[in-house]
């Protein structure tokens, strides 16, 4: 049986002062496993705001969201998270590294805490694809944002998440650097039959797209 992730009818409302505001309106979409799937709309469009919904770590205004015929939008706040833990990585903004640990030791920590000590050699073999093996021994502060970026989808992928989200990983990259985060994103989704799911406007994301999900702002 296919694994898929579907949303229906999910929106997404904010509150400014005194007003409330749609920012994400209601979508309906399947998300499958061993696809490479982009969410794509201009500025305002809700890509963030559905990435971080899927996340599971804030709740949609409206709708459900199912993992085959699991009803994820039902969990309680404790059981999010626990599912999320067991199933989910994000690559956002925020790196999550230990600074006074080497990329190999976080690497090592991550697999440690997932106890899956496989992890260390799946995400040495990542960085070697994307031409960072000579950064593994180094620390996250003697590196560029875009290094770094690319060392947190490693470290997203290395324990061999079901599910992972992706807010914008390419942003700000050259051509060899995005081409090549995309090629590894589309390759672990179809290696590892997993749902990936990047969300950006970047074209070489886009042309790496198994599936793409238009938004348009509300």
């Amino acid at each position: 049986m296919t694994t898929h992730l579907r949303v229906e009818r999910v929106s997404q409302l904010v509150r400014e002062g005194e007003e409330i505001r749609c920012v994400l309106s209601p979508v309906t979409a399947t998300f499958t496993a061993g696809m490479f799937h982009v969410v794509s709309g201009g500025r305002g469009s809700g890509k963030s705001s559905l990435i971080s919904i899927l996340s599971l770590t804030v709740a949609a205004a409206r709708g459900d969201i199912f993992f085959g015929d699991e009803r994820l939008s039902a969990l309680d706040p404790a059981g999010a998270q626990r599912w999320r833990a067991r199933h989910i990585a994000t690559i956002g903004p925020d790196s999550g590294f230990v600074p006074l640990l080497t990329f190999r030791e976080n690497l090592k920590m991550v697999a440690a805490l997932r106890e899956q000590p496989e992890a260390i050699r799946q995400g040495e073999a990542m960085a070697s694809l994307l031409g960072m093996a000579h950064l593994l021994d180094g620390l996250p502060a003697e590196f560029g944002s875009v290094d770094l970026r690319r060392m947190v989808i490693v470290q997203a992928l290395c324990s061999e998440p079901l599910i992972v989200l992706a807010d914008d990983p390419t942003r700000g990259m050259l051509d060899h650097d995005a081409v090549g985060v995309a090629t590894l994103l589309r390759s672990y989704a179809h290696d590892r039959h997993a749902i990936v799911i990047g969300a950006s406007e970047d074209r070489r994301m886009l042309a790496a797209a198994d599936a793409v999900l238009r938004l348009t702002a509300p």
